[in-house]
């Protein structure tokens, strides 16, 4: 069948609405086939029509520079494709920019800088200062020891003679010098079995020097005079036990400061009081001001001085007599054990009140004067850094972690702690007279049976695997220990510097004269290198460079893909009905249809023309 159309003339054919179409076509039955084809092909027509006006209308309304002279239609093509380019090649550049940025973020590097050069010693505390006897054992005291004065939980009493061994070993054992218990492991088997189950930190308790007996005269101690054994404390170091000045992690201190940190708002904690809190030999160096307040505590009242300390203890002075001042009995060499071989002195160790003493001992031989000038820097992290992860910024805060028996975290605490650790790994059991006391279950206190044991590990407790990317360096042939504990986010450095003198008053005596060398030290501050708000600024720079852009650009570039695209939608739908071809459509020149309306009219009509209607 062949199908006959007039042409109409051009003006008729611009004009020619769709419904006058369809009809024409069903009325001349046309097959429907074509006629699907090319309702798809407008459908098609339609939606193109939709994303070409969305990207027209942001385009020309858009504040990003370069975008509106790619739509513009009094363009030329080539124009168009230039500024199409450029856009292409400017996104680029801002992605690729902004990534790097993103990145440098994501490093969460950090910054030290100087706070002040004028940061004052009164804001910090004084150190704790360790006095320990180059011997641990008073000699005299072991040869005036009775079997009876050693229980055994067998009820039996303990031999002398290997008793005699045992002590002359532990006299100047330290962690890492296990070995001297090579004297112990060639005892008898009978004299051996006689004080395996020994009690090593009892024992070492009762033939320890007493402080009444260490301290001479009274204790010097910011313009005042003290009596010794009311500011110094029983303390276990890695020296064993000796008395030290102002720690908070000695026997009596350590459970009344675990809730002090370095970064507290409240930088002190209370000493309740100087009264023996039980009968434990620890605490047997404490005494009360007077006989009075003791009596009062028998009756069962309050036994706190009329004036709590706060602790740690501070000065605000520098240089001698400023800060602490002691007078120290040396034991003479007929009181000394027969395995020591050194000068007769006494031990100091300098540092952070929080810390446990251990390492940076300094000897100081009888017949001296010691000056001990104390100075360091102080360090501490804004906010900001807290945000990033320990993993990347190297350092824990004292709430962050915790060591030393529920104490709050520190790097050299955390140290200790690693030790401890080591002991029970290989050994089952710790040397409690080194490390602070903790939970028996978890660290069974070491017998003699145990000393022998880590004695056999004792090159292993000496080296420390370092932490390193240097693997070339460290191939790990040798066994050690690895820790790895952060550094501090919060600290204060505490520095040594000893001046000595020939003592004319005793050959037998030692002054101690620790103070601070200067008022002030330098303060650093260590703060996000770059914050979030640098990276808003760098992004927004970049994103102002290649497109001119802005805030207000994002809120545009939001609003046309959010709100504005609604509205656009909603037009096209009304549309997109009215062109459907069984719909039909009001009569109205094709002039006066919307935009979208008059390009789908307009491509539908070409369609038609080509397949051979008019």
């Amino acid at each position: 069948m062949v199908i006959v159309v007039r042409k109409s003339n051009a003006n008729i054919k611009g004009k020619l609405q769709s419904v006058r179409i369809i009809r024409l076509l069903r009325r001349n039955k046309v097959r429907n086939g074509i006629v699907n084809k090319i309702q798809n092909e407008l459908k098609e027509q339609i939606k193109e029509s939709f994303l070409s006006t969305v990207l027209e209308e942001f385009c020309r309304n858009c504040s990003l520079h370069g975008l509106a002279h790619i739509t513009r239609m009094d363009r030329r093509p080539y124009e168009r494709i230039l500024w199409l380019l450029l856009t292409v090649f400017a996104t680029i550049g801002t992605c690729r920019f902004s990534y790097d940025i993103w990145r440098k973020y994501q490093y969460k590097d950090t910054a030290t800088v100087v706070e002040t050069t004028q940061y004052e010693y009164a804001n910090v505390a004084f150190p704790s200062v360790t006095i320990c006897d180059v011997s641990r054992v008073d000699w005299k005291r072991v040869t005036a020891l009775k079997p009876s004065d050693i229980p055994l939980p067998s009820g039996e009493k303990a031999s002398m003679v290997g008793l005699k061994i045992l002590l002359e070993a532990l006299a100047d054992m330290t962690f890492g010098d296990f070995d001297v218990m090579d004297g112990v492991r060639k005892m008898s088997k009978k004299n051996f079995n006689e004080i395996r189950n020994v009690n090593l930190s009892d024992i070492l308790l009762k033939v320890m020097r007493p402080c009444t007996e260490v301290f001479l005269y009274k204790c010097w101690w910011r313009n005042q005079e003290f009596n010794c054994c009311e500011v110094f404390e029983v303390q276990k170091s890695e020296f064993g036990f000796c008395h030290s000045f102002n720690s908070d992690v000695s026997e009596y201190s350590l459970k009344y400061s675990w809730n002090y940190g370095l970064d507290d708002d409240q930088p002190y904690w209370v000493q309740p009081e100087a009264s023996v809190p039980d009968n434990s030999d620890l605490y047997k160096n404490l005494t009360f001001d007077s006989e009075e307040e003791k009596d009062d505590g028998e009756e069962g009242e309050s036994t706190d001085h009329v004036t709590k300390e706060l602790r740690p203890r501070r000065t605000a002075g520098a240089g001698p007599w400023t800060g602490l001042r002691v007078t120290i009995k040396v034991p003479t060499r007929a009181e000394l054990p027969p395995s020591i071989v050194t000068q007769p002195g006494i031990l100091v160790m300098v540092g952070n009140p929080q810390a446990f003493p251990s390492g940076g001992s300094m000897m100081v031989t009888s017949g001296t004067f010691a000056g001990i000038s104390v100075w360091g820097d102080a360090i501490y992290t804004t906010k900001r850094v807290r945000t990033i992860p320990p993993s990347l910024r190297k350092c824990l805060y004292s709430d962050e972690g915790h060591s030393l028996a529920n104490h709050r975290y520190l790097s050299k605490n955390c140290q200790q702690d690693c030790w401890q650790r080591y002991t029970v790994r290989f050994c089952n059991c710790s040397p409690d007279f080194l490390f602070v006391s903790k939970d028996h279950a978890e660290y069974p206190p070491c017998k003699v049976e145990g000393l022998l044991c880590l004695s056999l590990y004792n090159d292993l407790f000496n080296y420390e695997v370092p932490e390193t990317t240097q693997k070339h360096f460290y191939n790990h042939i040798q066994q050690g220990m690895s820790c790895n504990c952060f550094a501090d986010c919060v600290s204060q450095q505490y520095l040594t510097e000893v001046t000595t003198s020939q003592n004319v008053n005793s050959s037998n005596e030692i002054q101690l004269d620790v103070h601070f060398r200067s008022r002030t030290c330098i303060l650093y501050r260590s703060d996000v290198l770059f914050g979030w708000l640098d990276l808003i600024v760098s992004i927004g720079g970049i994103a102002g460079l290649f497109f001119g852009g802005s805030v207000l650009s994002g809120v545009e570039i939001l609003y046309f893909s959010t709100i504005r695209l609604f509205h656009i939608y909603n037009e096209w739908k009304l549309n997109r009905d009215l062109k459907e071809p069984e719909t039909k459509i009001p009569p109205k020149k094709l002039e006066q249809l919307p935009p979208v309306c008059f390009v789908v009219m307009k491509n539908y009509q070409q369609k038609l023309a080509r397949a051979g209607y008019d």
